[in-house]
């Protein structure tokens, strides 16, 4: 099951249901950006994925969640939520583009 951060944020919000119970979580962000074809940086990925991130661990705390990321951008007030999602566990992985997530489906939300 695959999601993009706004699909995942719906869910949490109004469908918590479909995705109750689920042990791991696993957020990549990047995917489609930052290459050579397409540089850009939308700057709200990030922080939308520390905020469902952290929105998970409120609603199920026993949730392993890792974000696998290329640079995290928290702008501004969204930093303080980075810090807060470090304390709260939530793993973060630095890949760069030699070295992409290449991960199999299993139990497993994809973002």
């Amino acid at each position: 099951m695959g999601f993009d951060q706004r699909q995942l944020e719906e869910k949490i919000a109004n469908h918590w249901e479909e995705i109750e119970g689920k042990r791991r979580v696993v957020m990549i962000q990047c995917v489609g950006s930052r290459t050579p074809e397409r540089p850009y940086c939308s700057r709200i990925c990030c922080s939308l994925a520390v905020k469902n991130a952290l929105k998970l661990k409120e609603k199920n705390p026993g949730t392993e969640v890792t974000i696998l990321y290329r640079d995290i951008r928290t702008y501004g007030l969204m930093e303080r939520y980075y810090t807060q999602a470090r304390k709260e566990g939530i793993t973060f992985i630095q890949y760069d583009l030699d070295s992409r997530p290449d991960l199999e489906l299993e139990e497993v939300i994809f973002i």
